[in-house]
């Protein structure tokens, strides 16, 4: 029996999902356990290239500084593990693959086992949203894994809706920790005493209120890890409390005289440039450098424009889970997604895809229905920024005329388009053109 036959016979027996590669990147094998868990049919995948497959590009997933699992076998002759992003009819997913180089047989041909398993701690929405193919996102993810290891603590540098937060749970569920709580807290905006009762808790009557005594955060996260979200608004006063717990592990509730111990992982995020806070002395010196032990930063959209397809590709399946309809985006309105500036990252192509689905008229999104979801925004914007001045005008006048005015305004924002104006209103160009005639 040739070698390929044995081993085709041989991982069929196996009880985890398993694939068969040769060193050229083709599937030459699937096994029933991988067909079943995964929900993929063999025979579409046999013969196809794994990158072609798993992550639906057309060249092989490594870098030069990352070559992808099966590079490293080929190059090293040794067994690789490694976490990596695949693709199949369920969407996206994180998943741990391990390949093993098989000895070449008589013809030199060599053949590779990879071997998958599922992270099924990982949540739904980190399995939609922290997928990715781009350098940038591989250089960020082989940190993110390498240090979820070990109990070093991380600061999370990046731009708003880069997804600071999925990857803080991806290093708690790829650590030790991952069958203990993951606990987030969002220190924007909290007042003193707020902040310091939700962390560390309250005894009853230490404030106004305390009806009873409560549990903090470092209680509920004892064990597993605790996500610190812009930790750069932490009030001073509490920033030496905060470094005292990360020195000695011990606190004290609010309130309270007694001496508590929680065993917690703390991992902080921050859009802020901490060193200048630091400067400017509305951060400790010292805190920080407690937290920097190990900083990973974020790439925001305009860096990953690679992974613009696979990440909307992911969204738009999440969305059709949730909505019980089949959702699917031509490839004219991908490319013209990776040409739009996207400040919000992640979150605002997440909520530009939700709107173009609301609006489009079919379950295939197209180059217009991008634009009419952005222009809904636009107008949005511009609504709330046009009623700034109109909010100071004589409170005497007549309702009627301040909506005339906002929509003159709108208009002039729109330099005298109206057929963009209508498509941004979410009228016909005939009731837009009534309206105006009203106002000659």
């Amino acid at each position: 029996m040739a070698v390929l036959d044995v081993l085709r016979s041989l991982i069929e027996r196996l009880p985890e999902p398993i694939l068969l590669f040769d060193a050229d990147f083709h599937i030459l094998g699937v096994n029933d356990a991988y067909a079943r868990t995964f929900d993929e049919q063999p025979d579409n995948m046999v013969g196809q290239k794994c990158y072609q497959i798993l992550h639906q590009i057309d060249h092989p997933c490594g870098t030069d500084q990352h070559p992808c699992p099966l590079q490293i076998a080929q190059q090293t002759g040794a067994r690789v593990e490694e976490v990596r992003n695949q693709c199949s009819r369920q969407g996206a997913r994180r998943v741990r693959v391990e390949l093993i180089p098989i000895t070449p047989d008589e013809s030199g041909q060599q053949y590779f086992i990879n071997r998958v398993h599922r992270l099924d701690a990982v949540s739904d929405l980190i399995k939609t949203e922290l997928v990715g193919e781009s350098a940038a996102f591989q250089s960020m993810m082989n940190l993110v894994e390498r240090v979820a290891r070990s109990s070093t603590t991380v600061l999370l540098l990046g731009e708003s809706g880069t997804g600071k937060e999925l990857v803080a749970h991806e290093i708690h569920n790829l650590s030790v920790r991952h069958n203990k709580n993951f606990v987030a807290i969002d220190c924007s905006g909290l007042p003193e005493t707020l902040f310091e009762s939700e962390l560390f808790g309250h005894e009853r009557g230490a404030f106004t209120g305390a009806t009873s005594a409560r549990a903090g955060l470092l209680e509920t996260a004892h064990g597993g890890t605790l996500f610190i979200d812009e930790v750069g608004d932490i009030p001073l006063g509490l920033q030496v409390k905060l470094l005292r717990f990360l020195e000695t592990g011990t606190y004290r509730r609010l309130g309270s005289t007694t001496i508590r111990h929680a065993d917690v992982r703390i991992i902080s995020a921050t859009h802020q440039p901490l060193l200048d806070r630091v400067k400017q002395q509305l951060f400790r010196q010292d805190l920080y450098y407690r937290l920097s032990a190990f900083p990973i930063q974020l790439p925001n959209l305009k860096a990953r424009i690679d992974d613009i397809p696979i990440l909307v590709t992911t969204l738009l399946q999440r969305i059709s889970l949730r909505e019980q309809h089949a959702f699917s985006i031509d490839q004219d309105a991908i490319q013209y997604l990776k040409t739009l500036e996207l400040k919000g990252n992640i979150r605002e192509l997440r909520n530009l895809l939700e709107r173009a689905v609301v609006l489009a008229s079919s379950a295939l999104i197209r180059v217009h229905d991008i634009q009419q979801a952005l222009a809904l925004e636009n107008t949005h914007t511009e609504f709330h920024t046009l009623l700034e001045p109109l909010a100071s005008h004589d409170a005497a006048k007549p309702l009627k005329a301040l909506e005339d005015d906002l929509l003159l305004n709108l208009l002039n924002n729109h330099r005298g388009n109206k057929r963009q104006l209508a498509e941004a209103l979410g009228i016909s160009e005939r009731t837009l053109y009534r309206r105006l005639n009203k106002l000659a």
